[in-house]
Formats: C-alpha cells, structure tokens, sequence
C-alpha cells in the first residue's frame, strides 16, 4: 500500500528470511558465547562467537583490535604471550613544546615581525597598517 509518498506498512524492513524462507525476527540472534583470546603484547580481549560451533571449528587466533597483530584463543595449546616490551615511556608533546624543538624564541619573534610588515603592507598603510588613520 502506497500512502503519501511512503510505503504503509507496520512490517516493512524489520523481517528477514531465514533459512529455509522462514519468516524471522530481525532483533532475535542466535545463540552466542564469549571467547578468550590473548593478544601477544600483553592484553585479552572477547569475540562473541556462535555458542553451538564445536571446538574443532572455532578459530585459533583472531586479530587484536588494538594492536593488529594474530592473538591465540585462550585454553588452546599456545605459546603464552609475550611479555610488553619495557621501552622509554611515551611522552605527548604540545604543539608549542615541538615548535621550540626547531627554533628558538628569537627566530619566532622575528618571523612575526616579518608577517606582522606583510601583513600590514598588504592593507595598504605603511608600516603601521592604516591603524593611524582608523584612530586619529
């Protein structure tokens, strides 16, 4: 039925076929159970997977979401991970922190006085940018 430039339904698009052309529920899912696996950095995480898969068919590695690389299933006879690597702790810089790297307060300084004359000789004043004739 076609009302006012919509379909008029109370069913449209929350039904699928199942197997078989059986008429199913969108919002009913199959049976699920969560599974361990071990990210080799140090960390676990869960996939929910299909409870009645047997073990035989459950994937033995999956890949770490955070990491990207293959984790183990828990309980499987696998290597246990890794220990993280101990390194120099990550230390966030500002911008400001990684402009001071590259110049020093005099070079900043004069780079904005370069800008600030381009500036102001763009606008059409002289060195001084028209501000004389704005506040006089």
């Amino acid at each position: 039925m076609y009302v006012s430039g919509r379909l008029a339904s109370s069913r449209n698009g929350r039904n699928t076929l199942g197997p078989g052309g059986i008429d199913r529920a969108a919002d009913e899912l199959a049976p699920r159970r969560d599974h361990e696996f071990l990210c080799p950095r140090g960390h676990s995480f869960t996939r929910p997977l299909a409870a009645d898969l047997p073990d035989g068919e459950l994937p033995a590695r999956w890949r770490c979401p955070q990491h990207g690389v293959d984790a183990a299933r828990a309980g499987v006879d696998t290597p246990a991970p890794a220990p993280l690597e101990q390194g120099r702790p990550r230390i966030d810089k500002t911008p400001w922190q990684m402009l001071l790297e590259r110049r020093t307060i005099a070079d900043l300084d004069a780079l904005l006085d370069r800008q600030l004359r381009e500036l102001r000789c763009r606008r059409g004043g002289g060195p001084s940018g028209g501000v004389e004739a704005v506040t006089r």
